[in-house]
């Protein structure tokens, strides 16, 4: 998990889930996935095999095999909305894989994640989300998903964009009259 910040243990609601993934790189998530649920059924027969980090991992798998927001994120019935901290990190996954291949309501998504969030969060934490969230501030989003982009490249690529944007702003100021500038 690379960032633009210097932390290089973020905390579990900080951390970036969206690295895009080939077939075999989602259809490997899946099979971890269905490993993890049969271990839980082992463990917790009583439980039915419920494992959250089973059912994340394969809400991320199926997003980049099929393009599909896994319903597993707003389901009342989904054990991912028991618990607060459950239900941030489905909202702050779902915002991700939507942002990573910046689609509209990423942003959205996240922001609403944060708030969330921000009151669970460590100071290093917080100010990574903060930071991360307001460069993805520039990025064009669409209804037509594109190729995915790692967190690295998308922060890249805000960063790229806002210093456009910044430059284009300080044309319209340029002094005429300055013949050297």
């Amino acid at each position: 998990m690379t960032s633009n910040s210097e932390q290089s243990n973020p905390g579990i609601l900080a951390r970036w889930y969206a690295t895009p993934l080939d077939q075999q790189q989602a259809e490997a998530l899946k099979q971890q996935a269905a490993h993890r649920r049969s271990q839980a059924i082992k463990r917790s027969p009583e439980r039915g095999g419920i494992s959250r980090t089973a059912i994340l991992m394969e809400a991320i798998a199926d997003f980049w095999l099929t393009g599909e927001i896994s319903t597993q994120f707003d389901s009342p019935t989904s054990p991912l909305q028991k618990s607060i901290h459950g239900r941030i990190l489905a909202q702050t996954i779902r915002g991700q894989l939507l942002i990573s291949r910046q689609i509209t309501g990423g942003l959205e998504e996240l922001r609403q994640s944060f708030k969330l969030a921000a009151p669970l969060l460590k100071a290093d934490d917080y100010f990574l989300l903060m930071e991360r969230y307001k460069s993805f501030e520039t990025l064009p989003l669409t209804e037509h998903p594109q190729i995915g982009k790692s967190e690295k490249e998308l922060l890249n690529l805000s960063g790229v964009i806002g210093k456009l944007r910044q430059g284009i702003k300080n044309k319209m100021k340029h002094d005429p009259t300055d013949l050297y500038g």
